[in-house]
């Protein structure tokens, strides 16, 4: 059940005429929060109002000392009786600053120079040096995994407070963009750091993008932290998650050439790390994202159906097979047919890859590109492995114009990051929304 407790009435004062007012109250609605505590083994929700008191002769002076018995609670009208008062006091406070460090944290912002990193770092620092100095804070940097890790400490003794914070940042000073990311496994982690510890707790979280490596459940990590009464507070790094519909139609080369080894003494091929590198874009894709495959060799595929389902598209990519020659041209033209087919609204993208030059194709780059063009289609070229056997120019000017871009990966590490890049790109960084239920639920804000 939830239990909505609201402060309505200005107090009186009892020595005061009738309808003289002793006391004036001000709430602030602003930071009223409904909040999940347990009391006497039940849990409920609770809302919370801040509010203060002042005397009606002297506004300037706030009132703390005000019986229980003086004030009166309204809810619908109707007298609450059972209500806590929680009188103003300096306590405790411990909190574990958790900051995402993966990979997509490199990219910039889109405002000024500053990366995502840069951005993360200098807000860590300004939480650091506003943060009371007789409050104890831990640190968990995470991208896929839990990097570093430095637990608060539950204890007064300010030299030690001092030291422990010096060594935070240092390193969050020190932290690399690298991996994916895990910020329900690094949530979890940090209510385990301050579940046992007394007095006030907050998380804050730090993050850029969408969770898809922790293999600990929003609902797990909620449940978690209501549990112990701790709320998390989460910041969105970089740009929200586009709320308008987006197409992509994956246009992916499995010629004969992508089953050879990455390079020797590997076991994986160019085929291996496009299929992982392709999924990754699936995962970072919006829930509103519908996107299809078409692979080509010497012939163009039939795509299949747009969908939204990723295990529906992953499964796809892992059918592939590499065999044959790289109708390039002939593929992207197709692809660009299928996004308009569509008949979708919002924007729509065809993402190319290839690792060869084209071979075979009926049509003409140019054709693509006017075709690319007329329909307001833009086209995002990758270029995979050895850089005399891609085509460059011509993947330049197919992306460049028709208001795409083109990127080149070496090996399956940088092609992971050039399918998160581009699919951040398309479908934003930031998924609000998780961020949002994570904060609410919890009694945090985002």
């Amino acid at each position: 059940r939830s239990h909505l407790i609201v402060c309505l009435l200005a107090l009186v004062g009892h020595s005061q005429a009738q309808n003289q007012k002793l006391y004036q109250m001000s709430i602030d609605r602003e930071h009223a929060v409904l909040v999940p505590r347990t009391i006497n083994g039940k849990s409920a929700y609770y809302y919370t109002v801040p509010f203060q008191i002042r005397l009606t002769s002297d506004p300037t002076r706030i009132v703390t000392d005000v019986p229980k018995t003086e004030i009166v609670i309204k809810e619908d009208g109707q007298r609450v009786t059972s209500f806590e008062l929680f009188q103003p006091k300096i306590s405790k406070l411990t909190t574990v600053l958790a900051i995402d460090i993966s990979g997509s944290m490199g990219r910039s912002t889109g405002r000024g120079s500053q990366t995502k990193m840069q951005e993360a770092q200098g807000a860590a620092r300004l939480f650091l040096a506003k943060l009371d100095q007789r409050a104890s804070t831990g640190l968990i940097l995470f991208d896929h995994l839990l990097r570093d890790e430095i637990a608060p400490l539950d204890e007064k003794d300010q030299k030690k407070l001092r030291e422990a914070r010096a060594k935070i940042q240092k390193a969050i000073n020190a932290a690399r963009p690298q991996g994916g990311t895990a910020y329900l496994n690094a949530t979890h982690r940090a209510v385990e750091l301050l579940k046992e510890i007394s007095g006030r707790k907050a998380i804050v979280l730090l993050t850029d993008g969408v969770d898809v490596d922790s293999n600990r459940t929003m609902n797990e990590v909620v449940e978690a932290a209501r549990s112990a009464e701790i709320p998390v507070y989460t910041i969105g790094v970089g740009e929200p998650q586009k709320k308008e519909d987006v197409t992509t139609v994956l246009v992916l080369d499995k010629s004969g050439s992508m089953a050879e080894l990455l390079r020797e003494g590997v076991v994986e091929t160019k085929m291996d790390a496009l299929k992982v590198s392709a999924k990754r874009f699936v995962r970072l894709m919006g829930p509103k994202a519908q996107s299809t495959v078409i692979p080509f060799s010497n012939d163009v595929g039939t795509p299949e159906e747009f969908t939204t389902n990723h295990e529906d598209l992953k499964a796809r990519i892992e059918e592939l097979e590499a065999l044959g020659g790289t109708r390039l041209y002939d593929a992207t033209r197709d692809g660009i047919e299928t996004v308009l087919a569509s008949k979708r609204s919002g924007k729509k993208y065809v993402v190319v890859l290839t690792d060869g030059k084209d071979t075979g194709s009926l049509i003409r780059k140019e054709d693509v590109i006017q075709r690319a063009v007329s329909a307001e289609v833009p086209l995002f070229m990758l270029g995979f492995g050895d850089k005399d056997r891609i085509n460059e120019e011509a993947m330049k000017e197919m992306a460049q114009k028709t208001g795409g871009m083109y990127f080149h990966a070496e090996d399956q590490k940088s092609l992971v990051k050039v399918f998160e890049t581009v699919s951040s790109l398309l479908h934003g960084d930031v998924d609000e929304a998780a961020l949002r239920h994570l904060a609410k639920s919890t009694g945090g804000k985002y």
